[in-house]
């Protein structure tokens, strides 16, 4: 069976309420889908979002990478051999994971399709489902405590709390929402680079010291500043997750190697997709490293390719899936907190 088209389109995205963090603030956002064709009628989707603060991609840069470079490696060649094929199209231009991740994803959900088996199946691992915080946009203390409260009424174990300044105002974020719910509810710091080394270590410093237990701080200061990275790691009790910092296995060594982070958060596009994610997790499983996959603010169909790769990675993990859940229709993805699950067969809309 040969791929004989590898198309493109969009589709609008509308959010349940606003989203913010430190580095921007969405209520709606468009997907590219990428389509991936064969002879036997057989077809394999994928959406991707273009996130060009995180990855340097647009929308317009993916329709132009996958349509005009990678896409055109395929052509021709034969699902069998899927594997040799996509590496080659990686290896088409440097860069431009989002629009690698969307053309690998779908040719992955075309091989399960030919098969007659879930994605999950293709990767090696049963279908399941898998547990997932939901992130606490960045908002006033108050406006943040109650939605906590209201996130841990629906079932959600696992907070996640953007923060990005002032520093006073994060550290009465984190104390509003610690006692806005249960003890049993982990709580999740995510700055996104806002912080500089020595604010994380007082903002941490102040909340731990008022009896505040956080599971992980992730991704306190800039990208590259591996040496703030570090200095945090080594100085605080919580542990350090590696976000913008971590996309390619070459930059999981080097966080394992300067001893940068506790963990590191594995996304798709980011990475390339399911086939260079597995070799992430890999490069960090052997640096000592742990994992955790996350999201880019994307839609469901995006995110079930992620949820049936730790279903085969890391399945009794609490993973960082909730993009899905934010969209006003979903679709791709079902959530019924904590837990979040692929459909089989997904097709985008």
């Amino acid at each position: 069976m040969r791929i004989t088209a590898v198309e493109t389109g969009r589709r609008g995205v509308r959010l349940r309420s606003s989203f913010r963090t430190a580095l921007r603030e969405v209520t709606d956002f468009e997907v590219v889908t990428v389509w991936v064709r064969t002879d036997d009628g057989v077809t394999g989707c994928s959406e991707v979002v273009g996130t060009a603060r995180i990855t340097g991609e647009t929308n317009a840069s993916i329709e132009e990478a996958v349509n005009k470079v990678l896409g055109p490696v395929l052509i021709g060649r034969d699902l069998s051999d899927y594997s040799v094929a996509l590496t080659d199209a990686a290896a088409a231009m440097v860069g431009n994971t989002t629009a690698k991740c969307g053309l690998d994803v779908a040719v992955h959900r075309a091989v399960a399709a030919w098969r007659a088996i879930t994605l999950s199946e293709l990767l090696g691992a049963a279908p399941r489902p898998i547990a997932t915080d939901v992130t606490l946009s960045l908002a006033a203390p108050p406006v943040m405590a109650a939605e906590a409260a209201r996130r841990a009424n629906e079932g959600f174990g696992a907070l996640k709390l953007k923060v990005g300044g002032p520093v006073a105002l994060d550290i009465e974020r984190i104390q509003a929402v610690a006692r806005a719910v249960p003890a049993t509810v982990a709580l999740r710091v995510d700055a996104n680079q806002a912080w500089t080394a020595k604010q994380a270590l007082e903002v941490i410093g102040a909340v731990t010291a008022a009896g505040v237990t956080l599971e992980f701080l992730e991704q306190p200061v800039p990208a590259a500043d591996l040496t703030g990275l570090a200095a945090v790691t080594a100085r605080i009790p919580v542990p350090v997750v590696a976000d913008e910092s971590a996309h390619s296995a070459a930059d999981v060594r080097r966080l394992a190697d300067a001893g940068a982070c506790d963990v590191v958060n594995i996304k798709l596009a980011k990475c390339g997709g399911l086939q260079a994610a597995l070799e992430v997790a890999a490069v960090a499983c052997a640096g000592g490293l742990g994992v955790l996959f996350g999201s880019m603010l994307e839609s469901g169909t995006g995110v079930a390719a992620t949820v049936a790769l730790a279903s085969r990675v890391a399945a009794e993990q609490v993973h960082d899936l909730d993009a899905g859940w934010w969209a006003e229709v979903q679709s791709g993805a079902v959530y019924e907190p904590p837990l979040v699950r692929a459909e089989d067969g997904v097709a985008a809309p």
